[in-house]
């Protein structure tokens, strides 16, 4: 996943769009999940590759090379297939931090 990602900025690709269905939604939630449950800073690989909204801070340091940071546009989670809990605790957290549109 985080190769697509790289292809896409390194193909001059701005804005980006995610929309999963069912148990999709653990595939995609999984790829933006924290490195570090306790530390809201370690962002995965795949987060890191997008701007960072600045509620969460400034730390918009491009990961990888050859690309620019990408901008999340929406996150659609259609009939998620995902616990409500764990989504609440942690999911919703590490989506949000890149895209401030999102749907359930």
């Amino acid at each position: 996943f985080c190769l697509l990602l790289r292809s896409l900025s390194e193909a001059g690709i701005q804005n980006v769009h995610f929309m999963s269905h069912s148990m999709g939604a653990q595939s995609l939630l999984s790829v933006f999940e924290n490195r570090d449950d306790n530390d809201l800073q370690s962002r995965s690989d795949a987060s890191l590759m997008f701007k960072q909204d600045p509620a969460f801070g400034t730390d918009n340091a491009l990961h990888g090379e050859g690309g620019q940071l990408m901008v999340c546009k929406n996150i659609m989670l259609l009939n998620p297939d995902f616990p409500l809990e764990p989504f609440i605790d942690r999911a919703f957290l590490s989506i949000r931090r890149i895209c401030t549109n999102i749907t359930l």
